[in-house]
């Protein structure tokens, strides 16, 4: 199956997860395109300044593969910076967030799969 960018649907979220601005998600495929074995798989964007607040993760985990821009991640309370090529896994029961700290869009693949 070949999904064409023009059939993936996009959407904006402001104030994700009470994080600050909002977040254009690209969905490259829903619940379904995962076999019911995730919930999310998009390409996010985040201009400066923006964030996707702190949560965590129950019954889920998540990875952020960063494409473009500068971050912040905060990752169980310990804050680290993230680059292009850099990937972030925040495994079930841990809790995680991610600031644009840079002048440019921060744009990383996000993927959330069930355990």
């Amino acid at each position: 199956m070949i999904i064409r960018r023009d059939e993936m649907k996009v959407t904006k979220a402001d104030n994700l997860k009470d994080g600050i601005g909002s977040v254009k998600l690209t969905h490259i495929t829903d619940a379904a395109g995962l076999c019911d074995k995730g919930r999310l798989f998009s390409v996010m964007e985040l201009e400066p300044g923006c964030s996707v607040g702190s949560h965590s993760h129950e019954n889920d985990f998540e990875i952020y593969y960063i494409l473009e821009g500068e971050g912040e991640v905060t990752d169980d309370g310990i804050v680290r910076k993230i680059s292009p090529g850099d990937a972030m896994i925040t495994h079930e029961g841990h809790e995680h967030s991610l600031k644009n700290i840079g002048d440019n869009v921060l744009k990383f693949i996000a993927l959330i799969l069930y355990v």
